[in-house]
């Protein structure tokens, strides 16, 4: 059995008809029929294949599909015309899933009902981009509780959780118990880290017995401390957001209003100096409170250091000015809001209601509708939503339904998975370490997801020791690739330096003091050939076709002149 590819030739297009034929000695007028058959078929549409991912691009001419194709064919002419570029060095040819995006959407139907849908002609070229699928985040870890997980956070490599018999939680992000914290006298509905350093840490709470505790942890010694406690609401607290610069946090909750404070353990308000406690504990009154919204306010989020987005049970999104106290502007829903997420990649805030649906607003927009996007999968109540902070059309969900699920933003009718595990509803999620999604519920569990769609992230290695060698410099990396001098191409040269080896693509991240004597105006040119005054690189990135390999774990990389 062969693998023949029969390419015809026409003054418009080149035709590609993939099929096994079992071949023998003469079977010329068999192959003619075959191919005559595979013609005869039903309509065709022309189309043209595009990538960003330049690794992985074919050439740009037209080539007729049966309108019916689907992704999985799509992927095998794809990989055929690839095969090339996939081989290695003993010619076993690589197989790479690929997504296929149609007029600005995934395609997940036959190519004629997208087209269809979408209401887009079939008479002239469709053009169709490919990129490299994104893999099934694998299931890592179950991190068991008492009770109901309804809070969860993480920074680094650690996992700090709230639950419902009013404990804290932290863990490492390997599922290791470290510490459980007491003090709070209800269910804590909200926790997020503020700083995280070798040595300490310290977090914020908020809960039902209506306070906010800050709290040190001496990760060394494992003891925690509550620095200062928050008074001011009036009902339970159910969300917490800390400042980009974590000098601030907010808060907000069932009496409806949005609370600033200082996360200074010695801030004091020059009207009214703070109380201790008997115990010493600083109790702390907020720097400012924000009327406007009539029900509760279910989630609250920093998008920088001055400006916040809130949601709430009233059916609208507030985008607050947290410096002068005003609302900037406001979106009106029909539905309550239970939660929301603003991504700095796209400027956008997806939600989840009661209505089992999540929509996309885009706070840019000026004109048209706000709703950029419904997504529609969950059988019940969507209760937390969280985007990817290095992909920006990706977010998972969780609900009622007990399902959480993995999302782009390109396909709005079906998940790109569904993460399953939970056997009760769903509660919260966290998605700020890329490498893990997390997710706690009724069950009395933290969930952990590996997420292996790595592109762009920062990876550990294990540490091996490399030279870079550049005219008039000496560097030394420390890294994972052996014998990885061997022969480094230069793919590009912008203010970064994207580096190849062995079908992996490394970006050096190049700082402010990179001079460079010529522009490189070839595609790909060695290493060596670059003639650099000054270098200093900071990190090493993986992208574009590799973070396949069992060995990559986790990234630091030091690079320094000799």
């Amino acid at each position: 059995i062969a693998r023949v590819l029969f390419i015809i030739a026409t003054a418009d297009n080149i035709t590609f008809l993939v099929d096994d034929l079992t071949l023998e000695k003469n079977s010329e007028s068999l192959v003619m029929d075959r191919l005559k058959k595979k013609v005869d078929l039903g309509s065709q549409i022309q189309i043209k294949f595009i990538t960003k991912q330049e690794i992985y691009a074919v050439p740009e001419f037209p080539f007729a599909v049966d309108s019916k194709i689907q992704c999985e064919n799509l992927n095998k002419l794809v990989n055929e015309l690839l095969k090339d570029k996939l081989s290695d060095d003993n010619g076993v040819v690589k197989k790479v899933d690929f997504d296929f995006l149609v007029n600005g959407e995934l395609l997940r139907t036959p190519l004629d009902i997208h087209l269809t849908n979408k209401n887009v002609s079939s008479e002239s070229n469709v053009v169709v981009e490919y990129m490299e699928a994104t893999p099934s985040p694998e299931p890592m870890d179950c991190l068991i509780h008492d009770d109901w997980v309804s809070a969860i956070h993480s920074s680094g490599s650690w996992i700090i959780t709230g639950c419902y018999d009013n404990s804290i939680h932290i863990w490492t992000n390997k599922g290791k118990h470290k510490t459980g914290i007491s003090g709070h006298t209800g269910p804590v509905k909200a926790v997020q880290w503020i700083s995280v350093s070798n040595d300490s840490a310290t977090f914020v709470s908020g809960s039902q017995d209506q306070s906010i505790r800050v709290w040190d942890w001496d990760i060394k010694k494992g003891t925690t401390n509550c620095l200062q406690i928050g008074r001011g609401h009036e009902r339970s607290v159910e969300c917490i957001s800390v400042s980009p610069d974590s000098t601030r946090f907010a808060t907000g909750g069932w009496d409806t209003m949005l609370k600033i404070w200082s996360a200074d353990p010695n801030y004091e308000p020059a009207d009214k100096p703070a109380k201790k406690l008997k115990s010493e504990t600083k109790i702390m009154p907020p720097i400012m409170t924000l009327k406007g919204h009539k029900e509760n306010i279910s989630s609250v989020q920093f998008i920088n250091n001055s400006d916040l987005i809130t949601a709430s049970w009233d059916h609208t999104i507030k985008h607050w000015d947290g410096e002068i106290g005003g609302i900037k502007t406001e979106i009106v829903g029909n539905k309550s809001f239970f939660n929301h997420d603003y991504s700095d990649l796209n400027g956008s805030v997806i939600t989840c209601s009661s209505d089992r649906h999540i929509r996309l607003y885009d706070l840019r927009s000026k004109e048209g509708s706000l709703v950029k996007g419904t997504y529609s999968s969950h059988t019940q109540w969507v209760t937390t939503v969280r985007w990817s902070k290095t992909e920006e059309y990706q977010f998972i969900s969780g609900g009622y339904d007990n399902q959480m699920k993995l999302w782009d933003t390109r396909s709005p009718k079906v998940p790109l998975f569904e993460l399953t595990g939970h056997e009760e509803k769903v509660m919260c999620s966290d998605w700020s370490n890329q490498k893990l999604i997390l997710s706690g519920g009724a069950d009395n569990t933290v969930r952990i997801f590996k997420n292996k769609n790595l592109l762009g992230c920062l990876v550990d290695f294990e540490y091996h020791s490399i030279t870079v060698k550049v005219p008039g410099h000496n560097f030394t990396a420390t890294t994972a690739v052996w014998d990885f001098i061997s022969n480094i191409d230069v793919l590009k040269m912008n203010s970064m330096i994207k580096v190849a080896y062995n079908n992996y693509i490394f970006i050096l991240l190049a700082g402010a003091s990179v001079k460079c004597q010529k522009t490189l105006s070839q595609q790909s040119t060695q290493l060596t050939n670059l003639p650099f005054l000054t270098l200093s690189i900071l990190a090493i990135y993986l992208t574009e076709g590799g973070l396949r390999s069992n060995f990559i774990k986790t990234c630091g990389i030091a690079l320094e002149d000799s």
